[in-house]
């Protein structure tokens, strides 16, 4: 994985907020407003645009009018380029300390900074995270919560390995930790986030839940994660099988949660109608099956779905990676690194544009 050549030097204290859009004008007002409205005040907001044209710069030109003491950076990729790539764009702009992940289209709460960098000075831990609470996109309306279980708090990393818990926009890191396990993988369809966390897991990097709500997720709206809930799960059990030699997990206890994951994942295939998930394959669910069979043998009726599943619908390919670069080709390892210094007069450069 390639590592990020930073533009900036680190500046202490500073929270380097990433927010990727494509079309989600719609809910910039909101999201941006929930940045406006945080107790933390030492933050800059880097937003990329992957390759719309929806107006977005515009609200993030007014916004960076509105809050001069802050740096507000707007890039943009002449054409969509996807969601890891458009992040890892930003992580060069950024000069932060910590770097807080914000997809556009959720909200923060005006305790979402202060609790997660208070959290990791306080401790020096590497990444703090928090539960959401879901919302509807149509009417607002609460749909739940997602976040750890007690036990999974507990029992982490060896809990990731059940479910994907730890949500992007509920999570500040140190910027280090993304110098040092490197880029955000273009390879996945929507489950980069996941293997990010994985990844961070696998090496070692300490990870510490910030108990509240400090962050609300939408949901059910155009473009969501949950429309192709599918090859989601699909995708989410692949990552998590490639972090099965992680040190210090019980190896048979993972490999089992993988396997339940994966069977999930070859049901949902079988049973979501495509006009509910479009990704909804039911030719793909005997190659999940026999997959989760070979992490769990003792499971035969993983060996028995996957044959009758072949016999009823065919067998197919599963979810294939995506071949695309993860950084522009002008990002270099021996770009030097500026000092940082946030600009008063001028909170938005007036050649913003990049080209991917």
């Amino acid at each position: 994985m390639e590592n990020l050549p930073f533009k900036y030097a680190e500046t202490f204290g500073l929270v380097s907020i990433i927010m990727p859009t494509r079309n989600g004008r719609r809910y910039l007002v909101e999201a941006l407003q929930g940045i406006s409205n945080q107790n933390y005040p030492n933050w800059e907001l880097i937003v990329v645009e992957d390759g719309s044209q929806d107006g977005a710069e515009e609200l993030v030109r007014q916004f960076a009018g509105q809050h001069l003491d802050n740096r507000v950076v707007y890039r943009r990729n002449e054409t969509s380029c996807g969601a890891a790539y458009t992040r890892n764009l930003a992580f060069l702009e950024s000069a932060g300390e910590y770097v807080a992940f914000h997809d556009c289209d959720d909200k923060w709460l005006p305790t979402h900074l202060q609790a997660c960098v208070s959290t990791l000075e306080e401790t020096g831990d590497d990444l703090a995270y928090s539960t959401v609470v879901m919302f509807a996109d149509a009417d607002g309306s609460t749909m739940g919560v997602w976040g750890p279980t007690s036990w999974e708090v507990q029992s982490f990393p060896q809990s990731m390995f059940g479910r994907s818990y730890v949500t992007p926009s509920a999570t500040v890191t140190r910027r280090s930790v993304i110098g040092e396990i490197g880029v955000w993988d273009s390879q996945y369809h929507c489950c980069e986030d996941a293997d990010f966390m994985m990844r961070a897991a696998y090496a070692g990097k300490r990870f510490r839940y910030v108990p509240g709500v400090h962050c609300l997720y939408r949901k059910e709206h155009d473009g969501a994660t949950t429309q192709k809930l599918a090859q989601t799960i699909e995708e989410s059990s692949l990552i998590a099988k490639r972090y099965l030699s992680m040190p210090g997990i019980d190896g048979r206890a993972a490999r089992h949660a993988v396997a339940a994951t994966m069977a999930v994942a070859a049901k949902l295939h079988q049973t979501r109608p495509r006009t509910i998930d479009p990704s909804a394959t039911p030719s793909r669910a005997a190659r999940i099956y026999a997959r989760a069979w070979r992490l769990h043998r003792s499971r035969w009726r993983y060996l028995f779905k996957a044959v009758y599943s072949a016999c009823r619908y065919g067998v197919s390919k599963g979810v294939q990676p995506i071949y695309r670069p993860n950084l522009p080709p002008w990002a270099s390892a021996s770009a030097p690194i500026e000092s940082y210094a946030p600009p008063v007069a001028a909170p938005l450069a007036t050649q913003d544009r990049q080209a991917a």
